[in-house]
């Protein structure tokens, strides 16, 4: 995961790529995109976590979840105003 994250290297059209070709999440298809906005407490909380307090803009992770292992870029956040 560290060399895919190194390889993404922050680029949203390779995390895309990645996903799709690595991902095992129902979302690879959508190269990794979970879709409309959410708010706090929606997803685990070590998704969660990352989505609400880290860096916009960077791929962060890996995080571990019960889901699995996952690297996430935080491409927008909505609400930071």
């Amino acid at each position: 995961m560290l060399e895919l994250k190194e390889q993404i290297n922050n680029d949203p059209e390779k995390f895309a790529e990645a996903a799709k070709e690595f991902s095992s999440c129902r979302t690879s298809k959508d190269g990794g995109n979970l879709g409309e906005p959410f708010g706090p407490g929606v997803m685990v909380k070590q998704v969660d976590d990352v989505c609400f307090e880290k860096e916009v803009g960077v791929v962060h992770g890996p995080i571990s979840s019960p889901y699995g292992e996952h690297l996430i870029l935080l491409s927008e956040r909505f609400g930071d105003e």
